[in-house]
């Protein structure tokens, strides 16, 4: 291992790129402005935090902040899966680091550790998932022995990168200065092209178990919290919350991308929460699905809304409802029964959890005391739904509901919001219409995209049957 000079300086890992040096407002590369309004983008040399009298992986920063340095300038460089971090291609023996400095240290020494095999990118960067030892040392000592100052600009020290490891890799850099009690920690994401990278990490099967609906904006001081449920209780140390600081993280399409990035975070291993893209779990604005990973404890989870407002224990509100009611004639009815200590307008709307109709059911009733709000909803099909319930916009609850029995897709009435595919049949105005093709939003019967039953060469039509009005 090679290094020119014994005093250092501010500064970041520059070659292979560190996560901080990438998400710099002047990184020449793609990741540039990945990295949100966090204060790294304009400090990417400043990921200072106290050393610890014995050296990581025992102190240092704390876990699920390495990356970041205990947030030292935000969060973002904390964030974590296979898939978000551009990697810097590398091959196992020797390997060039090159630091950017910006001010002046002394050096004491330079750690290099390698994540473990078999790590999970998947979740939070723990310091459990570093090998114990460091693959790369350079010692210089303390005192005179790290006195020795040099110009601003870069250096370069060489490592060898462990033969036995191969694939997506986190290398955690720290340069220990001797005239504080502070490190430089930075993380450095690698490929290791390896020449049998073996099978990498095993994909990962994702359970629906919940979702989170932007039913309104809220106002600074509102939390909204998640309630984790197994197969037979809650669980309350996993339960993850957030506060709203300002309207704009309360505007309904901010907060529920807000709860899912900090469940992501914190949760992580255990659940996640946005959109499911090729096995990676994003945070996105509006509804977000929650996520479990399949094996997991992890049954249900619910989602609660507690406004900021003089405290009123007379308004609690306590909903109770079935986990499943059965499909009658096409037509299914959810009754929770609600109580409350003070009289209030309740409102009751029954989601469906697959996006084809957001909205099936609704109810608003004036509840002095206890009553059960019915939300009747037609044309129901099986499945997966989320009731919300709220009292005067003060409190809000959600519960996973199934709907059993009836038909979980086949013959009924036409809806306008729903997508039906070729060979598809429905009822409308005492009719029965079979889709020619892919259709949305086109009622059957009208002569702009029906074609009458038996009718040849009609081309452009969406439906076969009978036309109401001339053809």
């Amino acid at each position: 291992m090679l290094f020119a000079q014994n005093a250092m300086a501010h500064g970041y890992v520059q070659s292979p790129p560190s996560r901080n040096y990438k998400c710099w407002a002047s990184y020449p590369g793609k990741d540039k402005n990945n990295c949100g309004a966090d204060a790294i983008q304009w400090e990417p040399q400043s990921l200072e935090a106290a050393s610890g009298n014995t050296p990581f992986p025992v102190d240092g920063p704390r876990d699920k902040e390495l990356a970041s340095a205990n947030g030292t300038r935000g969060h973002a460089l904390d964030e974590q899966t296979s898939e978000r971090w551009t990697k810097t291609d590398v091959t196992p023996g020797p390997l060039n680091f090159t630091w950017h400095f910006t001010a002046g240290h002394p050096a004491r020494y330079f750690h290099y550790f390698i994540t473990k095999k078999g790590w999970n990118p998947n979740a939070p960067l723990t310091r459990d998932q570093f090998e114990s030892q460091p693959f790369c040392v350079k010692e210089y000592g303390t005192g005179s022995a790290a006195k020795n100052e040099v110009s601003q600009g870069t250096d370069t020290m060489t490592c060898t990168i462990p033969s036995d490891h191969s694939g997506y890799n986190v290398i955690y850099a720290e340069w220990k200065v001797d005239n504080t009690a502070n490190s430089f920690w930075n993380a450095i994401d690698v490929n290791i092209k390896n020449g049998d990278p073996g099978p990498g990490p095993a994909p990962i099967t994702w359970n629906t178990v919940g979702t989170i609906y932007g039913t309104g904006d809220l106002a600074p001081g509102d939390q909204v919290s998640t309630r984790v449920f197994n197969a037979t209780d809650t669980m309350p140390s996993l339960s993850t919350s957030i506060t709203i600081k300002n309207d704009t993280e309360g505007n309904r399409r901010q907060w529920p991308m807000l709860l899912a990035e900090q469940i992501n975070k914190v949760r992580g291993a255990s659940y996640q929460a946005g959109q499911n893209q090729d096995g990676v779990i994003k945070p996105v604005p509006g509804n977000n699905t929650i996520f479990a990973r399949k094996g997991s404890e992890v049954r249900n989870v619910e989602i609660d809304i507690k406004k900021h407002q003089t405290p009123q224990p007379e308004q609690e509100m306590h909903v109770t409802a079935n986990s499943e009611y059965a499909i009658q004639n096409n037509v299914a009815v959810v009754e929770p029964y609600v109580t409350l200590r003070k009289k209030a307008v309740v409102s009751a709307t029954l989601y469906s959890n697959d996006g084809t109709r957001p909205s099936v059911g609704t109810n608003s009733v004036t509840v002095d005391g206890a009553a059960k709000i019915p939300v009747t909803v037609s044309n129901a099909r099986a499945g997966n739904y989320t009731l919300v319930v709220t009292s005067d916009g003060v409190d809000q609850q959600s519960s996973a509901i199934k709907l059993t029995g009836g038909d979980s897709g086949g013959q009924g009435n036409w809806d306008p919001r729903k997508s039906y595919q070729g060979g598809e049949k429905v009822q409308w105005k005492g009719n029965t219409y079979t889709a020619r093709w892919w259709s949305q939003g086109h009622e059957p019967g009208l002569a702009a995209y029906t074609c009458k039953t038996g009718t040849p060469n009609c081309y452009g039509k969406e439906w076969d049957g009978p036309v109401i009005g001339a053809q």
